[in-house]
Protein backbone atom coordinates (compact mmCIF):
# COMPACT_ATOMS: atom_id res chain seq x y z
CA UNK A 1 0.00 0.00 0.00
CA UNK A 2 2.71 2.49 0.75
CA UNK A 3 4.58 1.99 -2.93
CA UNK A 4 1.26 2.38 -4.33
CA UNK A 5 1.24 6.04 -2.32
CA UNK A 6 4.40 6.62 -3.28
CA UNK A 7 3.66 6.01 -6.60
CA UNK A 8 0.39 8.33 -6.81
CA UNK A 9 2.40 10.94 -5.00
CA UNK A 10 5.04 11.10 -7.93
CA UNK A 11 2.41 10.85 -10.12
CA UNK A 12 0.74 13.78 -9.13
CA UNK A 13 3.97 16.00 -8.75
CA UNK A 14 4.49 15.35 -12.18
CA UNK A 15 1.33 16.66 -13.17
CA UNK A 16 1.48 20.25 -10.42
CA UNK A 17 4.93 20.63 -12.19
CA UNK A 18 3.54 20.89 -15.47
CA UNK A 19 0.18 22.37 -14.60
CA UNK A 20 0.78 24.43 -11.39
CA UNK A 21 -2.11 27.58 -12.71
CA UNK A 22 -4.90 26.92 -10.62
CA UNK A 23 -7.77 26.64 -12.95
CA UNK A 24 -10.87 29.61 -13.01
CA UNK A 25 -14.57 29.02 -13.40
CA UNK A 26 -15.55 29.74 -17.15
CA UNK A 27 -17.40 32.83 -16.83
CA UNK A 28 -21.08 31.36 -17.91
CA UNK A 29 -21.16 28.80 -15.26
CA UNK A 30 -21.87 29.50 -11.06
CA UNK A 31 -19.66 31.02 -9.40
CA UNK A 32 -17.12 28.56 -7.56
CA UNK A 33 -13.15 28.25 -6.06
CA UNK A 34 -10.22 27.99 -8.10
CA UNK A 35 -9.30 24.43 -8.45
CA UNK A 36 -6.08 22.68 -9.03
CA UNK A 37 -4.81 20.28 -11.99
CA UNK A 38 -5.99 17.06 -11.56
CA UNK A 39 -7.37 16.87 -7.88
CA UNK A 40 -10.16 19.68 -8.54
CA UNK A 41 -10.93 20.84 -5.29
CA UNK A 42 -10.52 18.35 -3.05
CA UNK A 43 -7.87 20.17 -1.34
CA UNK A 44 -10.60 22.65 -0.08
CA UNK A 45 -12.65 19.43 1.18
CA UNK A 46 -12.80 18.07 4.57
CA UNK A 47 -13.03 14.06 3.96
CA UNK A 48 -15.15 13.72 7.50
CA UNK A 49 -17.04 16.64 7.06
CA UNK A 50 -17.32 16.91 3.38
CA UNK A 51 -20.99 19.08 3.48
CA UNK A 52 -19.49 20.85 6.16
CA UNK A 53 -16.28 21.89 4.03
CA UNK A 54 -18.97 22.81 1.21
CA UNK A 55 -21.78 24.68 3.57
CA UNK A 56 -18.64 27.05 4.37
CA UNK A 57 -17.49 27.59 0.47
CA UNK A 58 -21.33 28.17 -0.37
CA UNK A 59 -21.01 31.52 1.88
CA UNK A 60 -18.27 33.01 -0.28
CA UNK A 61 -19.86 32.20 -4.26
CA UNK A 62 -23.65 31.76 -2.85
CA UNK A 63 -26.62 29.24 -3.18
CA UNK A 64 -25.22 27.31 -6.91
CA UNK A 65 -21.70 26.61 -6.87
CA UNK A 66 -19.41 25.46 -9.40
CA UNK A 67 -16.42 23.02 -8.06
CA UNK A 68 -14.54 19.65 -9.19
CA UNK A 69 -14.33 16.60 -7.21
CA UNK A 70 -10.94 15.27 -9.16
CA UNK A 71 -11.67 15.81 -12.45
CA UNK A 72 -15.48 15.75 -12.51
CA UNK A 73 -17.50 19.20 -12.34
CA UNK A 74 -20.51 19.37 -9.70
CA UNK A 75 -22.84 22.26 -8.85
CA UNK A 76 -23.52 22.35 -5.79
CA UNK A 77 -27.17 23.72 -4.34
CA UNK A 78 -27.00 25.55 -0.92
CA UNK A 79 -30.26 27.47 -0.22
CA UNK A 80 -33.80 26.86 0.14
CA UNK A 81 -34.49 29.52 -2.44
CA UNK A 82 -32.72 27.30 -4.93
CA UNK A 83 -33.73 23.84 -4.25
CA UNK A 84 -37.08 25.05 -4.81
CA UNK A 85 -36.02 26.82 -7.90
CA UNK A 86 -34.46 23.61 -9.38
CA UNK A 87 -37.08 21.43 -8.08
CA UNK A 88 -40.50 22.90 -9.00
CA UNK A 89 -39.24 24.37 -12.62
CA UNK A 90 -36.59 22.18 -13.61
CA UNK A 91 -37.32 18.84 -11.83
CA UNK A 92 -36.98 16.79 -15.30
CA UNK A 93 -33.61 18.26 -16.14
CA UNK A 94 -32.07 17.41 -12.87
CA UNK A 95 -33.67 13.93 -12.40
CA UNK A 96 -30.93 11.80 -14.13
CA UNK A 97 -28.69 9.89 -12.14
CA UNK A 98 -24.50 9.69 -12.15
CA UNK A 99 -24.00 5.53 -12.22
CA UNK A 100 -21.27 5.29 -9.75
CA UNK A 101 -19.33 1.97 -10.28
CA UNK A 102 -20.11 0.49 -6.50
CA UNK A 103 -23.62 1.60 -6.50
CA UNK A 104 -23.96 0.03 -10.45
CA UNK A 105 -22.78 -3.24 -9.08
CA UNK A 106 -24.64 -3.22 -5.59
CA UNK A 107 -27.59 -2.40 -7.51
CA UNK A 108 -27.99 -5.60 -10.16
CA UNK A 109 -27.25 -2.29 -12.90
CA UNK A 110 -29.33 0.26 -11.72
CA UNK A 111 -32.53 -2.24 -11.47
CA UNK A 112 -33.44 -0.10 -8.18
CA UNK A 113 -35.33 3.19 -7.83
CA UNK A 114 -32.23 5.14 -6.82
CA UNK A 115 -29.71 4.71 -9.54
CA UNK A 116 -31.48 3.42 -12.28
CA UNK A 117 -32.17 5.78 -15.61
CA UNK A 118 -33.93 8.88 -15.89
CA UNK A 119 -35.96 9.65 -17.94
CA UNK A 120 -36.84 6.33 -18.65
CA UNK A 121 -40.41 3.76 -18.74
CA UNK A 122 -38.30 1.36 -16.15
CA UNK A 123 -37.93 3.91 -13.86
CA UNK A 124 -41.56 5.41 -13.82
CA UNK A 125 -42.87 1.50 -13.36
CA UNK A 126 -40.19 1.16 -10.34
CA UNK A 127 -41.02 4.36 -9.11
CA UNK A 128 -44.89 3.85 -9.29
CA UNK A 129 -44.78 -0.08 -7.93
CA UNK A 130 -42.64 1.84 -4.58
CA UNK A 131 -45.70 4.41 -4.12
CA UNK A 132 -48.49 2.36 -4.74
CA UNK A 133 -47.14 -0.75 -2.80
CA UNK A 134 -43.82 -1.07 -1.42
CA UNK A 135 -44.04 2.19 0.44
CA UNK A 136 -48.05 2.66 0.67
CA UNK A 137 -49.68 3.48 4.20
CA UNK A 138 -51.46 0.45 4.19
CA UNK A 139 -48.32 -1.37 3.31
CA UNK A 140 -46.38 0.75 6.27
CA UNK A 141 -49.16 -0.04 8.45
CA UNK A 142 -49.06 -4.03 7.48
CA UNK A 143 -45.75 -3.87 9.25
CA UNK A 144 -46.04 -2.08 11.95
CA UNK A 145 -46.10 -4.90 14.66
CA UNK A 146 -42.91 -5.70 13.43
CA UNK A 147 -41.13 -2.49 14.06
CA UNK A 148 -42.83 -2.24 17.43
CA UNK A 149 -41.48 -5.69 18.27
CA UNK A 150 -38.11 -4.69 17.44
CA UNK A 151 -38.03 -1.73 19.03
CA UNK A 152 -39.28 -3.13 22.14
CA UNK A 153 -36.60 -5.66 21.93
CA UNK A 154 -33.96 -2.78 21.80
CA UNK A 155 -35.59 -1.29 25.01
CA UNK A 156 -35.47 -4.52 26.35
CA UNK A 157 -31.58 -5.30 25.31
CA UNK A 158 -30.56 -1.59 25.56
CA UNK A 159 -18.56 3.41 1.36
CA UNK A 160 -16.55 2.50 -0.74
CA UNK A 161 -14.69 4.90 -2.37
CA UNK A 162 -14.10 4.43 -6.13
CA UNK A 163 -10.84 6.32 -7.24
CA UNK A 164 -12.62 6.24 -10.68
CA UNK A 165 -15.56 7.57 -10.43
CA UNK A 166 -13.58 11.25 -9.70
CA UNK A 167 -10.44 10.19 -11.94
CA UNK A 168 -11.49 8.60 -14.80
CA UNK A 169 -8.33 8.55 -16.60
CA UNK A 170 -6.24 6.66 -14.45
CA UNK A 171 -8.61 6.18 -11.75
CA UNK A 172 -9.49 2.44 -13.17
CA UNK A 173 -5.45 1.42 -12.89
CA UNK A 174 -5.58 2.64 -8.81
CA UNK A 175 -8.62 0.75 -8.00
CA UNK A 176 -7.14 -1.85 -9.56
CA UNK A 177 -4.11 -1.87 -7.62
CA UNK A 178 -6.02 -1.00 -4.12
CA UNK A 179 -8.34 -3.89 -4.82
CA UNK A 180 -11.30 -2.09 -5.13
CA UNK A 181 -13.11 -4.42 -8.27
CA UNK A 182 -12.25 -7.53 -6.04
CA UNK A 183 -13.60 -6.00 -2.79
CA UNK A 184 -16.37 -5.06 -4.39
CA UNK A 185 -17.10 -8.07 -5.63
CA UNK A 186 -16.86 -10.13 -2.06
CA UNK A 187 -19.46 -7.62 -0.77
CA UNK A 188 -21.98 -7.60 -3.41
CA UNK A 189 -22.02 -11.77 -3.50
CA UNK A 190 -22.44 -11.52 0.53
CA UNK A 191 -25.53 -9.34 -0.01
CA UNK A 192 -26.50 -11.50 -2.65
CA UNK A 193 -26.23 -14.84 -0.88
CA UNK A 194 -28.48 -12.88 1.95
CA UNK A 195 -31.11 -11.74 -0.19
CA UNK A 196 -31.08 -14.90 -1.97
CA UNK A 197 -32.01 -16.46 1.23
CA UNK A 198 -34.88 -14.07 2.02
CA UNK A 199 -36.19 -15.26 -1.28
CA UNK A 200 -36.11 -18.79 -0.99
CA UNK A 201 -37.48 -18.62 2.60
CA UNK A 202 -40.29 -16.92 1.53
CA UNK A 203 -41.10 -19.24 -1.53
CA UNK A 204 -40.73 -22.45 0.55
CA UNK A 205 -42.24 -20.97 4.01
CA UNK A 206 -46.03 -22.36 4.82
CA UNK A 207 -48.45 -19.04 5.26
CA UNK A 208 -51.24 -19.09 7.17
CA UNK A 209 -54.34 -18.01 4.89
CA UNK A 210 -55.49 -14.99 6.91
CA UNK A 211 -51.45 -14.08 7.59
CA UNK A 212 -50.89 -10.32 5.42
CA UNK A 213 -48.45 -10.68 2.30
CA UNK A 214 -45.41 -8.61 3.08
CA UNK A 215 -43.95 -6.79 0.05
CA UNK A 216 -41.67 -10.08 -0.96
CA UNK A 217 -44.57 -12.18 -1.07
CA UNK A 218 -45.98 -9.68 -3.32
CA UNK A 219 -43.89 -9.42 -5.74
CA UNK A 220 -43.19 -13.08 -5.85
CA UNK A 221 -46.57 -12.99 -6.64
CA UNK A 222 -46.12 -10.44 -9.51
CA UNK A 223 -43.99 -12.58 -10.69
CA UNK A 224 -45.40 -15.30 -10.89
CA UNK A 225 -48.69 -13.67 -12.30
CA UNK A 226 -46.97 -11.83 -15.17
CA UNK A 227 -49.37 -9.65 -15.05
CA UNK A 228 -47.63 -6.57 -15.57
CA UNK A 229 -46.33 -6.37 -19.23
CA UNK A 230 -44.52 -2.97 -18.55
CA UNK A 231 -42.46 -4.16 -15.86
CA UNK A 232 -40.84 -7.10 -15.81
CA UNK A 233 -40.50 -8.89 -12.50
CA UNK A 234 -36.94 -10.19 -12.20
CA UNK A 235 -35.43 -11.82 -9.53
CA UNK A 236 -32.71 -9.64 -10.00
CA UNK A 237 -34.85 -7.16 -9.32
CA UNK A 238 -36.90 -8.32 -6.57
CA UNK A 239 -33.04 -8.17 -5.46
CA UNK A 240 -32.47 -5.21 -6.33
CA UNK A 241 -35.41 -3.96 -4.21
CA UNK A 242 -34.52 -5.49 -1.29
CA UNK A 243 -31.28 -3.87 -1.26
CA UNK A 244 -33.30 -0.23 -1.64
CA UNK A 245 -35.29 -1.02 1.77
CA UNK A 246 -32.18 -2.39 3.36
CA UNK A 247 -29.31 -0.44 3.05
CA UNK A 248 -31.61 2.99 2.71
CA UNK A 249 -33.87 1.86 5.22
CA UNK A 250 -31.88 0.56 7.83
CA UNK A 251 -28.28 3.03 8.12
CA UNK A 252 -29.99 6.33 7.92
CA UNK A 253 -32.55 5.58 10.62
CA UNK A 254 -30.13 4.31 13.02
CA UNK A 255 -27.79 7.52 12.18
CA UNK A 256 -31.24 10.03 12.69
CA UNK A 257 -31.69 7.95 16.02
CA UNK A 258 -28.05 8.21 16.88
CA UNK A 259 -28.01 12.03 16.08
CA UNK A 260 -30.81 12.53 18.14
CA UNK A 261 -29.68 10.83 21.17
CA UNK A 262 -26.78 13.50 20.75
CA UNK A 263 -28.53 16.19 20.61
CA UNK A 264 -31.06 15.31 23.58
CA UNK A 265 -27.94 14.54 25.82
CA UNK A 266 -26.26 17.88 25.11
CA UNK A 267 -29.98 19.73 25.52
CA UNK A 268 -31.22 18.59 29.04
CA UNK A 269 -33.99 21.51 28.27
CA UNK A 270 -35.21 19.98 25.63
CA UNK A 271 -34.48 15.65 26.54
CA UNK A 272 -36.58 16.90 29.74
CA UNK A 273 -39.47 18.72 27.83
CA UNK A 274 -39.54 15.58 25.72
CA UNK A 275 -40.14 13.31 28.44
CA UNK A 276 -42.44 15.02 29.97
CA UNK A 277 -44.43 14.82 27.01
CA UNK A 278 -44.02 11.15 26.57
CA UNK A 279 -44.70 10.43 30.63
CA UNK A 280 -47.28 13.03 30.81
CA UNK A 281 -49.62 10.27 28.48
CA UNK A 282 -47.96 6.97 28.51
CA UNK A 283 -45.70 7.26 31.20
CA UNK A 284 -47.77 4.40 33.03
CA UNK A 285 -47.24 2.20 29.78
CA UNK A 286 -44.25 -0.14 29.12
CA UNK A 287 -44.40 0.45 25.92
CA UNK A 288 -45.41 2.98 23.46
CA UNK A 289 -47.18 2.06 20.46
CA UNK A 290 -47.04 4.04 16.67
CA UNK A 291 -51.20 4.14 17.67
CA UNK A 292 -49.61 6.56 20.37
CA UNK A 293 -47.29 9.00 18.23
CA UNK A 294 -50.05 11.39 16.83
CA UNK A 295 -50.23 12.57 20.43
CA UNK A 296 -46.97 13.47 20.59
CA UNK A 297 -46.17 16.69 18.85
CA UNK A 298 -42.83 17.86 20.41
CA UNK A 299 -41.46 14.15 19.84
CA UNK A 300 -42.38 15.14 16.16
CA UNK A 301 -40.49 18.72 16.34
CA UNK A 302 -37.54 16.86 17.68
CA UNK A 303 -37.16 14.44 14.96
CA UNK A 304 -37.60 17.39 12.27
CA UNK A 305 -35.14 19.47 14.02
CA UNK A 306 -32.60 16.66 14.30
CA UNK A 307 -33.33 15.85 10.57
CA UNK A 308 -32.44 19.82 10.13
CA UNK A 309 -29.31 19.63 11.85
CA UNK A 310 -28.33 16.23 10.90
CA UNK A 311 -29.41 15.04 8.04
CA UNK A 312 -28.48 11.33 7.74
CA UNK A 313 -27.33 11.59 4.44
CA UNK A 314 -26.36 15.48 4.09
CA UNK A 315 -25.68 15.53 0.35
CA UNK A 316 -28.05 13.73 -0.95
CA UNK A 317 -27.84 10.96 -3.48
CA UNK A 318 -25.61 13.00 -6.41
CA UNK A 319 -27.68 14.10 -9.01
CA UNK A 320 -26.83 14.60 -13.27
CA UNK A 321 -28.52 16.85 -15.51
CA UNK A 322 -30.00 14.90 -18.18
CA UNK A 323 -30.79 18.42 -20.80
CA UNK A 324 -29.35 21.95 -20.84
CA UNK A 325 -31.01 24.35 -18.64
CA UNK A 326 -30.58 27.76 -17.46
CA UNK A 327 -30.39 28.89 -13.52
CA UNK A 328 -29.95 32.30 -12.52
CA UNK A 329 -28.66 33.09 -15.81
CA UNK A 330 -25.81 30.93 -15.36
CA UNK A 331 -25.73 27.98 -18.29
CA UNK A 332 -25.81 24.36 -16.81
CA UNK A 333 -24.50 21.77 -19.32
CA UNK A 334 -26.39 18.33 -19.67
CA UNK A 335 -24.55 15.26 -17.70
CA UNK A 336 -23.81 17.93 -15.11
CA UNK A 337 -23.51 16.51 -11.93
CA UNK A 338 -25.16 17.80 -8.93
CA UNK A 339 -25.81 17.84 -5.32
CA UNK A 340 -27.94 18.87 -3.08
CA UNK A 341 -26.44 19.68 0.30
CA UNK A 342 -29.56 18.86 2.61
CA UNK A 343 -26.95 20.39 5.66
CA UNK A 344 -26.65 23.39 4.11
CA UNK A 345 -29.98 24.24 3.06
CA UNK A 346 -31.11 23.30 6.78
CA UNK A 347 -28.74 25.68 7.91
CA UNK A 348 -30.18 28.66 5.60
CA UNK A 349 -30.66 31.75 7.27
CA UNK A 350 -33.02 33.27 4.76
CA UNK A 351 -35.59 30.33 5.34
CA UNK A 352 -34.53 29.74 9.40
CA UNK A 353 -33.84 33.02 10.74
CA UNK A 354 -30.59 34.49 12.50
CA UNK A 355 -29.54 31.86 14.66
CA UNK A 356 -30.27 28.16 12.44
CA UNK A 357 -27.43 26.45 14.14
CA UNK A 358 -28.83 26.14 17.23
CA UNK A 359 -30.93 23.11 18.36
CA UNK A 360 -34.26 24.33 19.13
CA UNK A 361 -37.13 22.17 18.24
CA UNK A 362 -39.68 24.78 19.43
CA UNK A 363 -39.60 26.29 15.80
CA UNK A 364 -41.81 23.35 14.77
CA UNK A 365 -44.22 23.45 17.38
CA UNK A 366 -47.71 25.09 15.46
CA UNK A 367 -45.52 24.62 11.96
CA UNK A 368 -46.35 23.16 8.81
CA UNK A 369 -42.92 22.66 8.28
CA UNK A 370 -42.71 19.07 6.77
CA UNK A 371 -39.58 16.68 5.93
CA UNK A 372 -41.71 15.12 3.01
CA UNK A 373 -40.44 17.48 -0.28
CA UNK A 374 -42.64 20.39 -0.56
CA UNK A 375 -41.01 22.34 1.74
CA UNK A 376 -37.61 23.06 0.59
CA UNK A 377 -36.13 24.38 3.63
CA UNK A 378 -36.26 20.91 5.03
CA UNK A 379 -35.22 18.35 2.41
CA UNK A 380 -33.15 15.72 4.44
CA UNK A 381 -35.59 13.04 1.91
CA UNK A 382 -34.69 14.80 -1.00
CA UNK A 383 -37.65 16.14 -3.28
CA UNK A 384 -39.21 16.13 -6.35
CA UNK A 385 -38.82 12.78 -9.13
CA UNK A 386 -35.88 11.62 -7.04
CA UNK A 387 -37.37 12.15 -3.24
CA UNK A 388 -37.32 9.32 -1.18
CA UNK A 389 -40.64 7.12 -1.55
CA UNK A 390 -39.68 5.59 1.85
CA UNK A 391 -40.02 9.34 4.12
CA UNK A 392 -43.38 7.81 6.06
CA UNK A 393 -41.56 4.27 6.86
CA UNK A 394 -38.65 6.65 8.04
CA UNK A 395 -40.02 8.61 10.26
CA UNK A 396 -42.54 5.79 12.17
CA UNK A 397 -39.06 3.97 12.42
CA UNK A 398 -37.48 6.94 14.40
CA UNK A 399 -40.12 8.16 16.45
CA UNK A 400 -41.16 4.88 17.65
CA UNK A 401 -37.69 4.41 18.77
CA UNK A 402 -37.14 7.57 20.17
CA UNK A 403 -40.29 8.12 22.05
CA UNK A 404 -39.31 4.81 23.59
CA UNK A 405 -36.13 5.23 24.20
CA UNK A 406 -37.27 9.07 26.27
CA UNK A 407 -39.95 7.49 27.96
CA UNK A 408 -38.09 4.61 29.28
CA UNK A 409 -34.99 5.50 30.82
CA UNK A 410 -33.84 8.37 32.19
CA UNK A 411 -29.65 8.78 30.03
CA UNK A 412 -26.14 9.80 31.87
CA UNK A 413 -22.83 9.75 30.58
CA UNK A 414 -20.31 7.38 32.24
CA UNK A 415 -18.60 8.07 35.64
CA UNK A 416 -16.02 11.22 35.08
CA UNK A 417 -18.07 12.54 31.84
CA UNK A 418 -20.54 13.73 33.58
CA UNK A 419 -20.91 17.58 32.45
CA UNK A 420 -19.33 17.07 29.23
CA UNK A 421 -20.74 17.81 26.20
CA UNK A 422 -21.13 15.00 23.88
CA UNK A 423 -18.95 15.52 20.85
CA UNK A 424 -20.52 16.06 17.34
CA UNK A 425 -17.75 15.30 15.31
CA UNK A 426 -18.97 12.93 12.01
CA UNK A 427 -17.30 9.87 10.68
CA UNK A 428 -16.79 10.47 6.47
CA UNK A 429 -19.34 8.32 4.64
CA UNK A 430 -22.36 8.52 2.60
CA UNK A 431 -24.42 8.15 5.78
CA UNK A 432 -23.05 10.46 8.49
CA UNK A 433 -22.42 8.79 11.69
CA UNK A 434 -20.70 9.85 14.91
CA UNK A 435 -17.15 9.57 14.27
CA UNK A 436 -16.92 7.83 17.91
CA UNK A 437 -19.61 5.57 19.68
CA UNK A 438 -22.39 7.54 21.47
CA UNK A 439 -21.92 5.89 25.47
CA UNK A 440 -24.62 7.08 27.26
CA UNK A 441 -25.97 4.65 30.18
CA UNK A 442 -29.71 4.16 30.44
CA UNK A 443 -31.31 4.45 34.39
CA UNK A 444 -34.70 2.60 34.88
CA UNK A 445 -37.48 5.56 35.07
CA UNK A 446 -38.92 5.61 38.47
CA UNK A 447 -42.02 3.10 38.71
CA UNK A 448 -45.42 4.87 37.81
CA UNK A 449 -48.31 3.97 39.98
CA UNK A 450 -51.51 3.27 39.11
CA UNK A 451 -52.58 6.17 40.66
CA UNK A 452 -50.49 8.31 38.49
CA UNK A 453 -52.45 6.93 35.37
CA UNK A 454 -54.02 10.04 33.43
CA UNK A 455 -58.12 9.33 33.23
Amino acid sequence: MWLLSLLVFFFLLLLFIFLLKPIGQAKDLPPGPPCLPVIGNLHQLDCSAVHRSLWKLSKTYGPLMSLKIGSIPFQVVSSARMAREIIKNHDPEFSARPQPRVMQKLSYNGLDVAFTSYPDKYWREMRRLYVLHVFSPKRVQSSQSIREDEVSKMIMDISSLSFEDYFPVVGGMIDHFTGLPSRIQRVFEELDSFYETIIKEHLTRDRAGSEEQDIIDFLLQLRQDNKSSSLDITTDRIKAIIMNIFIGGTDTNAATLEWAMTALRNHPRVMTRLQEETRALFGHKDFISEDDLPSLPYLTAVVKETLRLYPPVPLLLPRQTASHCTIDCYNIKPKSRVLFNAFAIGMDPEYWGSDPEAFFPERFMDSSVDFKGQDFGLIPFGSGRRGCPGVLLASHVVELALANLANSFDWELPQGMEGEAVDTEAAPGTTTHRKTDLCLLPKMKAHYSIEQEPS
